[in-house]
């Protein structure tokens, strides 16, 4: 009779556990949902998974099980996401993609960039070898810096490029490149410029950007009651994010497609 209790007992404890994840084909690393949003929309049979405070969904592209976190803004983030990531999906290889600014005066708005080196603020270098199939036409490759702070001005873009001989800029991809590669886990970044090297980012964007990318309500009001053009520049941010969002689901999708899975 006990051994029967404790059969039903045991059954209603993990009969809302969800299955096992599927080991992934490909997982995605993104510091904010809309830098994903569009490559979402084209991913079938979606499903949650929730731990320790992270949340990964899975997906199928094309026969292809793709796993996405989405980190929040920073390196530490960007690791401690990717770590439970690939320690709980096991995926081949690591894309990150997402938004960034350039550094390269001859970059322009929602161009796209292959990383072929990721260097940090002290001037750590990871290098990362990129396959022929990898780079269909209007994608460019060079130096990736990933920095601790948004770079606002184009003065400090200027003092960046020609510190670390790179290219563009984010916020994340040095953390998660570096962790693949102690791991020996092949690793694929790609970033779209939302900010030219000469474009002024607004003020607000520093108060008012959470560390999930958000914006802070009581925040973005204060600004904009301060300084109402502020609306204008926002909105062109938010315009930017968009079509570049557009351009990281199409290439990601060509990425996902071509890496070569054992």
């Amino acid at each position: 009779m006990n051994g029967q209790s404790e059969n039903r007992e045991s059954e209603g404890r993990y009969k809302a556990i969800a299955p096992a994840p599927h080991r992934a084909d490909i997982g995605i690393v993104a510091a904010l949902p809309m830098e994903t949003a569009e490559l979402m929309d084209h991913l079938k049979k979606v499903r949650k998974y929730k731990a320790q405070g992270q949340t990964v969904f899975e997906g199928i592209r094309e026969g292809r099980v793709v796993a996405v976190i989405h980190s929040g803004m920073g390196c530490d983030r960007a690791r401690k996401a990717a770590e439970h990531l690939i320690f709980g999906h096991r995926p081949y290889w690591i894309i990150q993609p997402g938004f960034g600014g350039a550094l390269d005066p001859s970059l322009k708005s929602a161009d796209v960039i292959l990383p072929t080196e990721v260097v940090n603020m002290a001037g750590q270098l990871v290098e990362v070898p990129i396959r022929p199939e990898l780079l269909p036409e209007g994608i460019s490759t060079g130096r990736l810096l990933t920095v601790d702070k948004i770079l606002r001005k184009s003065s400090e873009k200027a003092e960046w490029r020609d510190k670390s001989s790179s290219i563009v800029v984010d916020m994340e991809s040095y953390a998660v490149a570096e962790l693949c590669q102690s791991l020996n886990l092949r690793w694929v970044g790609l970033r779209v410029v939302t900010d030219t090297a000469t474009d002024e980012l607004p003020p607000e964007i520093l108060t008012i950007t959470g560390p999930t990318g958000a914006f802070r309500l009581g925040a973005t009001l204060g600004a904009l009651w301060a300084r109402p053009a502020a609306i204008k520049d926002l909105l062109k941010l938010r315009e930017s994010a968009q079509i570049a969002s557009e351009k990281i689901a199409h290439y990601v999708g060509h990425l996902i497609d071509a890496l070569p899975i054992p």
